[in-house]
């Protein structure tokens, strides 16, 4: 997933002058160091990760590739492993509130006095090698992850997969997620091109999960081809639904009695079950009991995706920020009977299929607030609400604070407000929720 910092153009730092400087600093700088925000290729990683001699083998890793599930794969799979009694080294992005949340130890993301030393050692070894503010990073949490001494290693891709800064890293298993069509400029028009990309991260005889039931050709051709033993939703390892529990199946073992997902909606049984084929594919290399499974398919949490917030109104945010995700947040809407009248709050990034996502949740919503979203991806309220199909009613915004202030302020008692649209539009809601300043309308 695209990252999130702010470029501008002036000169690079010398390396010395970044020495002892704090969090914020190296993360402005970071953004100003390579002439692009995305380029995609392995090679820079590669030469400043053996620079580094950074061990990638010395713990089992686990690469989770995909459209969408990523993140909720990394959180089911971080707390299933640590009910386990495991110390588990995470790696995600973007982040939502602090770029901490990006890389996660024992359950907890990391200090700014960590990410800031991790920064100096890939710094000190890069040379005249210029790398994007996502390789820096994914070169600092590697760093971070070893340096821990973790039990495993779980690693999300940024974008794509066969090119993504994380494919520098040798995985014990890897995991693809549901496929859909997203950032079309680097990955191609349609779920096949998709599918490409992301089987980037199979590797010869290494297990390969695949989290759904119809995975592109493209997928299932690759794993052919390298010879990766690959595990498909549905006909290597699957699960049956019963009326307050699930029971999962595969190759290596079965899981009698499971709790349903704390992650709300019904593609999370379906996210947990891939994770379970993962933890089957890993057990040569360490066990995790039913016991651990069960307890944290229940403890798994995430923030920003479908995340109901703490406070008087009823709020619901999710970071859907494409058409396959936005699906996913019109069924879990449309689980609620009877359904309540509600209000969106939406801000979608200008690279985004924005018409796609609006006409999935048109029958969910009944008054739209639309938000000018900043920056050089940044999409204007006018323009998005210009894709919303049908007569449906609908305000604009220069902001995300302006709109969803005026949600608040419009809603009965009863009525619900739904966030969602980009990371950007959640991470503001956050903001807002968690502060005691009160929104502008």
């Amino acid at each position: 997933m695209l990252d999130r910092a702010v470029r501008r153009t002036r000169p690079e730092r010398a390396v010395g002058s970044m020495r002892r400087r704090s969090l914020g600093e190296w993360l402005e700088w970071q953004s100003t160091l390579h002439p692009k925000a995305v380029d995609l290729g392995l090679e820079r990683c590669r030469q400043v990760r053996d620079a580094m001699g950074l061990d990638t083998s010395r713990v089992p890793r686990i690469l989770v590739a995909g459209t969408n599930g990523k993140g909720s794969c990394v959180a089911f799979l971080e707390s299933m492993l640590t009910a386990a009694g495991l110390r588990a080294g995470t790696y995600t992005s973007p982040h939502l509130v602090r770029y901490n949340e990006r890389v996660r130890v024992g359950g907890r993301a990391v200090s700014d006095a960590a990410l800031v030393e991790a920064f100096e050692r890939v710094d000190a070894a890069r040379g005249d090698v210029s790398l994007t503010f996502f390789e820096f990073g994914t070169l600092a949490a590697a760093d971070v992850i070893e340096r821990a001494r973790v039990d495993v290693a779980v690693m999300e891709v940024g974008l794509g997969g066969r090119l993504d800064a994380v494919n520098a890293f040798e995985p014990s298993v890897s995991l693809i997620t549901a496929i859909g069509v997203d950032h079309r400029a680097w990955l191609g028009d349609d779920r096949e091109s998709v599918g490409r990309e992301k089987a980037g991260i199979m590797r010869t005889a290494v297990p390969c999960v695949i989290g759904e039931r119809s995975p592109p050709r493209s997928i299932v051709d690759r794993a052919r081809t390298i010879a990766a033993p690959c595990r498909i939703l549905g006909r290597d390892y699957g699960f049956e639904r019963q009326s307050d529990h699930w029971r999962w199946w595969g190759p290596g073992r079965a899981v009698g009695v499971l709790p349903p997902p704390r992650l709300a909606g019904l593609h999370q049984v379906d996210n947990a079950a891939a994770c379970l084929a993962v933890l089957d594919a890993l057990s040569p290399y360490m066990g995790v009991g039913d016991d651990a499974v069960c307890r944290g398919i229940a403890g798994a949490r995430i923030a920003g995706r479908l995340q109901w917030l703490d406070m008087p109104a009823r709020v619901l945010v999710d970071v859907a920020h494409n058409p396959l995700a936005a699906e996913a947040l019109a069924a879990y809407l449309a689980s609620f009977r009877p359904r309540p009248m509600r209000r969106a709050v939406c801000g979608v990034l200008g690279d985004k299929d924005a018409g796609a996502m609006l006409r999935a949740l048109v029958p969910e919503i009944d008054v739209w607030y639309f938000a000018s979203l900043p920056g050089s991806r940044g999409r204007d309220a006018r323009e998005l609400a210009g894709k919303l199909p049908g007569t449906a009613v609908s305000r604009v915004f220069d902001s995300v604070e302006a709109a969803f202030g005026a949600a608040l302020e419009n809603r009965s008692e009863w009525e619900e407000v739904v966030v969602f649209g980009s990371f950007v539009t959640v991470e503001r809601v956050l903001r807002l929720a968690t502060s005691s300043i009160s929104p502008e309308t």
